[in-house]
C-alpha cells in the first residue's frame, strides 16, 4: 500500500501513485520509463474546521487513485475565520492564496463552504472565493 507523503515546508503535498511501485516488478533489463513532470494541482480547502483536516485527505486519497504523479499545493481562503489549532496547522502546511496568482497549475479543486447569510454575495469570503473562481 502506497502511503502519502508530508507536507514539505513549501507547503506543496507529493500524493504518489498507487501504481507507484509497480517499477519494483519490472523486468531489469527493460529500459526505464521516460521522466514525467508531476501533474500540479492547487486545491482551495474552504471546508468548516470540523471538516478541514478530513477533506484534505479524501481529496489525498482520491487523487492517490488516479495512477498519476500528483503533486498538490494546498491554499484557504483568509477571509474564512478559522479556530486557533486550526490556523496553526494551515499556517504551517498551506500556501497564501496570494501566491496562486503566479502559479500555473494544471488543475484547481475548490472545495464547499458553509454559508452563513441568506445571499452568497453577502458571506464574509464571497470577494476571495470570487477571486479564485475568477482566475481559475
Amino acid at each position: 500500500m502506497t502511503t502519502l507523503t508530508a507536507l514539505a515546508p513549501t507547503s506543496e503535498r507529493r500524493v504518489p501513485s498507487s501504481h507507484e511501485d509497480a517499477s519494483f516488478h519490472q523486468d531489469p533489463s527493460s529500459p526505464a520509463p521516460p521522466a514525467t513532470r508531476p501533474l500540479q494541482v492547487a486545491f482551495v480547502n474552504n471546508m468548516p474546521d470540523a471538516a478541514f483536516c478530513t477533506t484534505e485527505r479524501q481529496f489525498c486519497r482520491l487523487l492517490q487513485c488516479t495512477g498519476t504523479d500528483i503533486l498538490m499545493r494546498p491554499y484557504v481562503l483568509p477571509s474564512i475565520p478559522r479556530k486557533p489549532v486550526l490556523s496553526n496547522y494551515i499556517q504551517e502546511h498551506y500556501s497564501n492564496l496570494d501566491e496562486l496568482w503566479d502559479s500555473a497549475p494544471d488543475a484547481l479543486i475548490v472545495t464547499g463552504a458553509n454559508p452563513h447569510t441568506s445571499m452568497l454575495s453577502e458571506e464574509r469570503y464571497w470577494r476571495d472565493l470570487c477571486g479564485v473562481l475568477s482566475w481559475g
